[in-house]
């Protein structure tokens, strides 16, 4: 079954302007970059595709997974966007996000 995401129909300056305020607001250079404090990488070591798990940002995460943000990328002790959407999931308040990342990981897989 195919899931229709609403943003899969947003004019690219809508997408462009929600990424710059997401990233704006979250601390981040841009979608590829550790945040940063002062020009230093914070201890955290959180990219924007965690953050956008974490938050249950549904958009956000789709608009990063098609500029081909790697969800596998290692936030703080290793940990991936999916593992972080498990763990601040309670009572399935994060379900669309680990479907999203899960369907990204099928589809990446049968790519390679």
């Amino acid at each position: 079954r195919q899931t229709s995401w609403p943003q899969d129909s947003w004019p690219q300056m809508v997408r462009k302007r929600h990424l710059s305020n997401f990233l704006e607001r979250h601390g981040f250079v841009d979608e590829h970059s550790p945040r940063r404090l002062n020009g230093k990488v914070r201890f955290e070591c959180m990219y924007p595709i965690h953050v956008a798990a974490q938050t249950a940002d549904v958009p956000m995460l789709r608009i990063l997974l098609d500029l081909g943000v790697d969800p596998q990328t290692g936030a703080a002790e290793g940990r991936t966007a999916w593992q972080i959407a498990e763990e601040a999931n309670r009572d399935g308040s994060h379900r669309r996000v680990l479907q999203l990342l899960e369907h990204s990981q099928r589809v990446k897989s049968v790519t390679l």
